[in-house]
C-alpha cells in the first residue's frame, strides 16, 4: 500500500512540472508570432485561401459522395425491392406449382383408388359371375343326365312323350264360291213379287297367307295364329222388273237374262285346328274365324226395256242396253264369319329330315347354356295339305235395294245395286278349297345338349418350378381332327382357361421361346367337370461364346460364325459386343456344328462345337509386327478402283481395330490377276490400295498410320488360269508394320 501511494505521488509531481513547463513555452512564443512579416502574413492568407478552396472542393466532392452514396443506396434499395418481389413472386410460383402438384397428386391418388375400386369390382363381378355360371352348369347339367335318363328309358321300351312347338308360315290357294239363297224379291213399286228367273254360281279363286303356332304332343296335333284370306266368286242372274209411269198410263217392263256380279272379299283370319298325326300323315279339323276387312262388288251385262202401253194393243220395245256401273261398290257385312275347316295332308321329314347316322351334333351357344344355336335342317319341316272350309254364318248385311236405281219420269237406270241387297239380308256362305304349303320351325329348346366342361392350364419349368408366362396354348381332340382352341399367347398370365368342353378326348400343345414344345393329352370324363392340367416345358440349352485379345483378355467385337459341320454353310453368324464379348443363340439340335472367326488383326481361330449348350472362351491371338493377312469381303466395281456399299463390314472391321491399337501401324497392298497390260494393274492396285486409305482417313485414323502401295500382277496367290483363281488373285492386304 504504501508502495502504491509512493508511486502516485511521484506521479502527480510529474504532471505538475509538465503544465508549468507548456504554459513558460506559449508565453515565449507569443511575442514572435505578433512579430510576422506581410510577406508572411500574405502568404498565410494565400494559404488559408487555398486551404479555404481545397476545404470547399473536399466539401462537394463530399457532397458528391454523399449523393452518389444515396443514389447508390436508392438503387440498392430498389434493386432489393426487385429481388424481394420477385423472391415473393417465385415463392408465389412454387406454392402455386406446389398446390397444383399436391391436387394433381392428389387427383392421381383419386384416380388410383378409383381404377383400384374399378378392378376390385371388375373382380368381384367375375367371381360372382363364375359362380354364377358354376350354379347355372349344375342346374344344366341336372336337365341334362334328367333327359338322358329319359332318353334311356325310351331306348329300354319305355317311351315317354314330349311336346314340340313349332312356328309355321303357310300359303294357300283354290277355289272359292260365294253362296246365297236368293229365290224371290218384292217390287216396291208395284207391290209385285217376282222370282228370280235363273241363277247360277261359277266361283273363283281364293288365296291366303298364314302366320301361326303348331303344338305337336304326341300324336296330338293343335294350330292355330292368325292370317289373310282373300276370296273372289262370279255369280250370274236373271230377273225382270216392272215399273210404272206417274205421267203417262204405261208400265216399263226391264228383263236382264245374263247379270254377271263379281264379288271380293278380304278377311282378317284366326284359325283354331285340332287333329292327329300318324307317321307322316296327319288331319286337322276345327274352325276358322274371320273378320271382313273389306269387301266390293261389280256387275256386267244387258238389259231389255218393254213398254205396256193402255193406248196400244200390243207392248213394244225400247231396245238392249249396257247395265249401268254401281252407285257404290261397297258390300257391308255382319261381323264375324265363322267357316267349319278340314285338312288332311302329309309331312316330308322322310326326305327333308337327315338320316340318324348322318345327323351332326348341334352346335352349342354358351350364351344360351348349352341350347343349339340357330337352326338348321333338323329343325325345319315343311307339309302339303288339301282343305276346305264353308262359311256357317250369314255375313251378308245388304238390304232394301232393287237391282237398279232410277230418277222420277226417267227410263233407263242410273246405277245398279248388289243382288244381295233383293233379299233383304239373303245369307251369304263362303266356300274356300285347295291346297296348303306351310314350313314349320321347330323351336329348339326341346333338347338340352350336354353341359360344358371346363379346363385350367398352367405352364411351369422343368427344371425350376416357377410359373411361366407368354406361352402359346392350342387344343385339338386327340386324333387332331378338330382345332378346339386356335393359338393363342396367354401374355402375361401364368396360364390359361378353357370353356365348352364335352365330354372327349384332348391334346393340349404348348410353345414358348427359349423351351422346346410339349404335347400334353387329357380327357374330359363326365359331363360339367374341371380339368387343372400343368404342363411342363423343358428350356432349350443355349451356346455360349466369349471372344477376347490373347494378350490382354479384354473382350473383343467380333462375328462368329457356326458353319454346319464337314460343310462351310454358314447357319448361324453371332455378333459379340466391344462390351462384353459375349454372345448367345440357342442352336438347332439337328446339326453339328464347327465355330469359324475372322477377325482383322487377329489369326483365323477354328474349333468344333461339341455341345450345342456349351460356353465357349475364344481367346484371338493378335497378329504380330511383319505379319499379312487378307481384308475378307472387300469389293471393287469392275476395273474401278470405286469401293462397293457391300465393303462397309470389313471396312469397319478394319478401322475398329486400328481404333483399339492406337500404336499399330499398317501397310495396304493391291494385288490384281493378269488380265490386262501390266501398267493398267500397276495403277489399279494402287488405286484401290489408296481408296482403302482414304476411307479409313476420313473415318478418323491419322494418315501416318497407313501406308499404301499396288504390286499388280507380280505376287499372285493362286492361279490365272481358273476365274475362281484370279478373283483370290484379286485382293487387298494388310501388313502390320
Amino acid at each position: 500500500m504504501k508502495a502504491l501511494l509512493h508511486k502516485l505521488l511521484i506521479f502527480t509531481l510529474m504532471l505538475t512540472f509538465t503544465i508549468n513547463a507548456g504554459a513558460q513555452t506559449a508565453k515565449k512564443a507569443t511575442p514572435a508570432k505578433k512579430e510576422m512579416s506581410a510577406a508572411d502574413k500574405k502568404k498565410e492568407a494565400e494559404r488559408k485561401k487555398k486551404a479555404a478552396e481545397k476545404a470547399k472542393q473536399q466539401r462537394a466532392r463530399d457532397k458528391q459522395k454523399a449523393q452518389q452514396q444515396r443514389e447508390r443506396d436508392k438503387q440498392k434499395n430498389q434493386q432489393q425491392r426487385e429481388r424481394d418481389k420477385q423472391k415473393a413472386q417465385q415463392q408465389r410460383e412454387r406454392d402455386k406449382q406446389k398446390a397444383e402438384r399436391d391436387k394433381a397428386s392428389a387427383e392421381r391418388r383419386k384416380e388410383t383408388a378409383k381404377r383400384q375400386a374399378e378392378r376390385e369390382r371388375v373382380q368381384e363381378q367375375q367371381r360372382l359371375e363364375q359362380e354364377r355360371y358354376y350354379q347355372d352348369r349344375d342346374k344344366w347339367k341336372q336337365a341334362y343326365l334328367k333327359q338322358e335318363a329319359l332318353r334311356s328309358d325310351a331306348e329300354a321300351g319305355k317311351p315317354h312323350t314330349q311336346a314340340k312347338h313349332y312356328i309355321n308360315l303357310s300359303a294357300r290357294a283354290g277355289y272359292a264360291a260365294m253362296f246365297d239363297n236368293l229365290g224371290a224379291y218384292g217390287n216396291t213399286l208395284t207391290g209385285e213379287t217376282f222370282p228370280l228367273m235363273n241363277k247360277s254360281l261359277t266361283g273363283g279363286y281364293g288365296a291366303a297367307f298364314q302366320v301361326g303356332y303348331r303344338l305337336g304332343y304326341g300324336a296330338f296335333r293343335f294350330e292355330t295364329g292368325i292370317g289373310f284370306d282373300y276370296l273372289n266368286s262370279l255369280s250370274s242372274y236373271a230377273f225382270q222388273l216392272n215399273r210404272r209411269s206417274t205421267t203417262y198410263p204405261e208400265t216399263w217392263q226391264y228383263v236382264t237374262d245374263a247379270m254377271a256380279e263379281t264379288r271380293n272379299i278380304g278377311q282378317l283370319t284366326l284359325p283354331l285346328m285340332f287333329g292327329a298325326q300318324f307317321d307322316s300323315y296327319y288331319f286337322m279339323l276345327g274352325a276358322r274365324v274371320g273378320y271382313n276387312l273389306l269387301g266390293n262388288y261389280s256387275t256386267r251385262g244387258l238389259y231389255d226395256i218393254t213398254v205396256v202401253d193402255d193406248a196400244y194393243i200390243n207392248p213394244y220395245g225400247m231396245g238392249i242396253h249396257d247395265i249401268p256401273a254401281p252407285a257404290d261398290n261397297k258390300l257391308i257385312f255382319n261381323q264375324p264369319e265363322v267357316r267349319v275347316a278340314a285338312e288332311i295332308g302329309m309331312d316330308f321329314d322322310r326326305f327333308t329330315q337327315p338320316k340318324p347316322e348322318e345327323a351332326q351334333p348341334a352346335k352349342r351357344n354358351a350364351k344360351s347354356k348349352g341350347q343349339p344355336s340357330g337352326y338348321d335342317s333338323r329343325y325345319i319341316h315343311y307339309r302339303l295339305a288339301a282343305f276346305a272350309e264353308y262359311g256357317v254364318l250369314n255375313v251378308n248385311n245388304m238390304s232394301g235395294a232393287l237391282p237398279f236405281n232410277f230418277v222420277d219420269n226417267q227410263i233407263h237406270p242410273t246405277s245398279t245395286n248388289s243382288v244381295l241387297a233383293l233379299g233383304n239380308g239373303s245369307a251369304l256362305n263362303n266356300l274356300f278349297v285347295g291346297l296348303r304349303f306351310a314350313i314349320d320351325f321347330e323351336l329348339p329348346d326341346k333338347t338340352i345338349l350336354p353341359p360344358p366342361s371346363d379346363g385350367n392350364i398352367r405352364i411351369y419349368d422343368r427344371l425350376t418350378g416357377d410359373s411361366l408366362t407368354d406361352a402359346t396354348v392350342q387344343i385339338v381332340t386327340a386324333d387332331g381332327a378338330q382345332v378346339v382352341m386356335k393359338p393363342k399367347n396367354i401374355g402375361r398370365k401364368v396360364g390359361v382357361h378353357i370353356d365348352d368342353l364335352i365330354v372327349g378326348n384332348y391334346r393340349v400343345i404348348v410353345a414358348r421361346e427359349n423351351y422346346y414344345p410339349d404335347t400334353v393329352d387329357f380327357a374330359i370324363s363326365e359331363v360339367g367337370s374341371t380339368v387343372n392340367l400343368p404342363v411342363l416345358l423343358t428350356p432349350r440349352p443355349v451356346f455360349r461364346v466369349r471372344v477376347s485379345n490373347a494378350d490382354t483378355d479384354k473382350p473383343l467385337a467380333s462375328r462368329v460364325f457356326l458353319r454346319q459341320r464337314g460343310t462351310k454353310r454358314v447357319r448361324y453368324t453371332l455378333p459379340t459386343p466391344a462390351a462384353t464379348g459375349i454372345a448367345r443363340r440357342m442352336l438347332s439340335d439337328s446339326l453339328e456344328y464347327d465355330l469359324h472367326i475372322e477377325q482383322i488383326g487377329y489369326e483365323t481361330y477354328d474349333a468344333p462345337v461339341t455341345n450345342i449348350g456349351d460356353s465357349m472362351l475364344v481367346r484371338l491371338i493378335p497378329v504380330k509386327k511383319g505379319e499379312i493377312f487378307i481384308m475378307k469381303n472387300l469389293f471393287f466395281a469392275t476395273n474401278k478402283t470405286r469401293i462397293l456399299d457391300t465393303s462397309e463390314e470389313s471396312l469397319a472391321e478394319l478401322y475398329d481395330y486400328l481404333d483399339r491399337t492406337p500404336d499399330v501401324r499398317i501397310r495396304i497392298i493391291g494385288h490384281t490377276d493378269n488380265v490386262g497390260r501390266d501398267e493398267a494393274n500397276q495403277q489399279l492396285s494402287e488405286g484401290r490400295a489408296n481408296a482403302v486409305r482414304d476411307d479409313l482417313i476420313e473415318r478418323g485414323i491419322n494418315p501416318d498410320r497407313i501406308e499404301a502401295e499396288g504390286r499388280g500382277e507380280s505376287q499372285p496367290i493362286d492361279t490365272n488360269d481358273t476365274e475362281e483363281g484370279r478373283q483370290n488373285n484379286r485382293r487387298v492386304e494388310i501388313e502390320i508394320l
